[in-house]
């Protein structure tokens, strides 16, 4: 019964600890192999980002033992995206968390169950109000102690938590199919560029394809827009789009570009964070940050498929990398001008149009199974404040 649910402060159920700071690390530079530590960067869904995720030596972890995290430990952001948090899932257990980030360990409730709570929008909004810092908000683990957790009786928490990651789990197995068609789809164009690669001819990018070629003008009033950031998109899987009713919320002043299937994005910030995509079924008035360049083929034979394969490719990431860290910026960015020094192969041959048909129908397979990830997390999100607040019945689930 919902009467017996309860309100408690986060340190009655959880212990919150902040990372080890870089002072505490024998060398400020990050190691290429060895105990992955999370930082801000690799949070935001249930499952950490793990691409590029920095390591500490041997020496290192074993000094820095406490900070490691568990399974069921939630990290969250201690600055910046202050709300953004992700779960510890067995994978991820001996791995540290950096000095941006929290550690929330549950003592006394279901650690799954506090993770679900902590992403309930009106939770998010309610930790980003008690931040500190006007350029840069910041949380403490005072502050993140003092938030008001719900406490149904475990049972219950326990029930909530499987309906709801069981939802998350079938979202992940899609993401993991994709990414295998995605490395799929790779090794084939690799393997036929081996064997023509002196037969092709390459273009630059800008040759056969347009850059941010639509702008949305302020004239045009839409009710609303669907909101793509730069932060929301890794590797090609979107893990939020924000829905901006226009009639009561002013409009980002990012959201500038507009988009349709097909196009490629690609992040100008911090190119080795993997911010790109290929957007298949962008929804109804949908825009994406200036921080993104939207890069869109206007050659038929050269398909915004293998334009994505080549601009995601992790030679050319770290090549838009170094050129972002000799960038005048506080952080490493590039210009879309950089971007279109991509050079493209192109041969005007039957086995060419054959490989990029093959690419095509891998990547359509990829788009159905991310619009079903849609679906899914469109339930869950639905769900989730239902269950979170007793309005919908446990038992009215089967």
């Amino acid at each position: 019964m919902k009467s017996e649910w309860t309100r408690v402060p986060l340190s009655r159920v959880a212990e919150v600890q902040t990372g080890p700071f870089g002072s505490q690390l024998h060398n400020k530079d990050y190691v290429t192999e060895g105990t992955p530590i999370v930082t801000v960067e690799h949070l935001g869904s249930r499952s950490f980002t793990t691409q590029n995720l920095p390591c500490v030596s041997e020496e290192d972890r074993s000094r820095l033992s406490k900070y490691s995290l568990n399974t069921g430990d939630i990290v969250f952001s201690r600055v910046g995206s202050v709300d953004r948090c992700s779960y510890v899932n067995e994978a991820n257990a001996g791995w540290l968390f950096s000095g941006r980030c929290l550690r929330v360990r549950s003592t006394n409730i279901h650690p799954e169950f506090l993770y679900y709570f902590f992403c309930q929008e009106q939770v998010k909004e309610y930790v980003k109000s008690i931040a500190v810092g006007a350029t840069m908000p910041s949380i403490n683990t005072k502050l993140l102690n003092d938030v008001e957790v719900i406490l149904p009786p475990l049972p219950i928490q326990r029930k909530i938590a499987s309906i709801l990651s069981a939802l998350d789990d079938k979202i992940e197995t899609n993401n993991a199919i994709c990414r295998n068609l995605e490395e799929q789809a790779r090794a084939l164009y690799e393997l036929w560029l081996s064997k023509r690669k002196n037969e092709c001819e390459w273009l630059s990018l800008e040759a056969i394809a347009d850059l941010n070629p639509e702008a949305y003008p302020i004239k045009e009033k839409w009710g609303y827009i669907n909101y793509l950031d730069t932060g929301n998109i890794t590797d090609g899987v979107i893990s939020s789009i924000q829905k901006i009713d226009l009639e009561q919320d002013e409009l980002p002043s990012r959201a500038r570009r507009k988009v349709k299937a097909g196009d490629v994005v690609f992040s100008t910030v911090r190119p080795n964070q993997r911010h790109f995509g290929i957007l298949h079924s962008p929804l109804p008035n949908m825009l994406v940050s200036t921080g993104f360049t939207v890069i869109r083929s206007n050659k038929t034979d050269i398909s915004n498929e293998l334009i994505y394969l080549l601009l995601s490719d992790s030679s050319f990431v770290e090549k838009m990398q170094q050129i972002g860290e000799q960038s005048v910026s506080a952080y490493p960015s590039v210009k879309p001008t950089d971007i279109a020094t991509c050079l493209i192969p192109f041969l005007g041959s039957k086995d060419y149009r054959q490989m990029q048909n093959v690419i095509c129908s891998m990547f359509s397979q990829i788009a159905a199974l991310q619009s079903e990830s849609r679906s899914l997390f469109q339930a869950r999100d639905t769900l989730l404040p239902k269950l979170m607040s007793g309005e919908l019945s446990i038992d009215a689930i089967n």
